[in-house]
């Protein structure tokens, strides 16, 4: 007996496969200049060689927030915070599209720590509220997953009460697959639903020994995993007269690469030893190339390649460019590209589990025609894309000798069945 499920999964990475190999693996990010006077571009880089040019013909804005950054390869546009200004850029001729200032529809808002989610096309962060009690000086901070549209920079809460009050510079990322967006509070990995914004996970570090940060995190689609450096700190004991006692005192720190499992928060090093020493750029400065299984990230002054498997140092080159003196918050053009969510929005899973049985939706993968076999009565048969968009709409009297698919562009879609007993639905990928 054939597993469906399997089968469909199988079909379904291979089709992200091919999907990612059909988009180019370019590193794009800002260049900044601080003399004569501030500008911001739109820049590519060659990871190997360190060399940036800009895209953008004049300055974008005189500066950026290190808030996050997010490219959309289906828009062609790379997004990015300047001051309260949401600003999207043409990826093609590095000119502005959308400007505005980010707004919840009531006033002035903050967007944090955003991502592009290519499995629903939608951007992702925390945008909080702060309160200043004037009677008791209290300040309270609430803080929500929230989604942004480019074009007006208006944010939508998602989450329904506060999921937290800050958020540490250490990075977000998105797990497309599962939806789930994760953040770092310093001490813990959290995830939350982004179908609900509720916690969907918190795990606090669970580092080795001589571990005390996780930073730059990025999920990679290849291999499911959560990437990111570990800092160590390596101290070397001192006898202080003034105490009369030994002390610790730091006097070295390493960088590893590492991985974390975000259900139980366990660190685990690839890196057989430090790979570097001193510090990095935070936040947008991480990014995977999903082809050549390379972490990217930049000091500052360089940008350095890891490999995911060995750990080790592949490229290390200075970051170099004849227009801009530095490149922040890189992001690679085929990361995740072309995935769906295998993990189904609560609101469209099964009302009536009994009907799992009594339905058979078959074959599942489809290239001309799908049959919905059920002995009792049925109401309607929707396709759905994963958004919960319905595509097509099907009655009885159309279904009895198969629904036609062969029209469809290949991918996976949701097939859902109305019946007088309740809701089934079932994923099917079509070819």
């Amino acid at each position: 007996m054939i597993n469906t499920k399997l089968l469909t999964l199988w079909v379904f990475m291979a089709i992200s496969s091919l999907m990612v190999a059909q988009v180019p693996s370019t590193v794009y990010g800002l260049a900044r200049t601080n003399t004569p006077d501030y500008q911001v571009f739109l820049a590519t880089i060659v990871p190997e060689t360190g060399v940036a040019t800009n895209i953008s013909p004049i300055s974008l804005s005189p500066f950026i927030n290190l808030t996050g950054a997010a490219l959309d390869p289906y828009q062609n546009l790379y997004h990015y915070m300047a001051a309260d200004t949401f600003k999207s850029v043409d990826l093609t001729t590095g000119l502005t599209v959308y400007s505005a200032q980010v707004t919840d529809g009531l006033g002035f808002s903050y967007f944090d720590n955003f991502r592009f989610n290519q499995s629903d096309s939608t951007l992702y962060g925390l945008t909080r509220t702060i309160t200043y009690d004037t009677i008791t000086f209290e300040v309270t901070s609430e803080m929500f997953l929230a989604s942004i549209d480019p074009a007006t920079a208006i944010v939508t809460r998602i989450s329904p009460s506060s999921i937290g009050e800050g958020f540490a510079l250490a990075g977000s990322a998105i797990d497309p697959y599962m939806m789930v967006y994760y953040y770092s509070t310093g001490s813990a990995l959290i995830g939350l639903d982004m179908y609900t914004g509720g916690v969907y996970s918190t795990s606090p570090f669970l580092l080795p020994d001589d571990g005390i940060m996780l930073d730059n995190f990025s999920y990679s689609c290849v291999d499911t995993a959560l990437y990111g450096l570990m800092r160590s700190n390596y101290v070397t004991p001192v006898f202080d007269s003034l105490i009369m006692d030994t002390v610790e005192i730091i006097d070295s720190t390493g960088i590893h690469l590492a991985k974390i499992n975000p259900i139980s928060g366990v660190i685990t090093i690839i890196s057989p030893y430090a790979i570097a020493s001193g510090g990095y750029s935070l936040n947008g400065s991480s990014t995977i190339d999903p082809e050549l299984r390379i972490y990217y990230y930049h000091t500052g002054e360089a940008i350095v390649g890891v490999s995911m498997e060995t750990g080790l140092i592949v490229s290390n080159a200075v970051i170099t460019n004849d227009d801009a003196e530095y490149f922040d918050m890189m992001r690679i053009q085929n990361d995740c590209y072309g995935v769906v969510p295998m993990r189904l929005d609560p609101a469209l899973t099964i009302t009536n589990p009994a009907l799992a049985q009594k339905i058979r939706i078959y074959p599942n993968p489809a290239t001309d025609v799908v049959q919905v076999n059920y002995s009792g009565s049925i109401i309607s048969v929707e396709f759905m894309q994963y958004d919960g968009r319905v595509i097509s709409r099907f009655q009885p009297a159309t279904i009895a000798d198969g629904i036609p698919v062969q029209h469809m562009e290949a991918g996976m879609y949701l097939v859902r069945c109305v019946t007088p007993e309740g809701v089934f639905v079932q994923p099917i990928v079509i070819l």
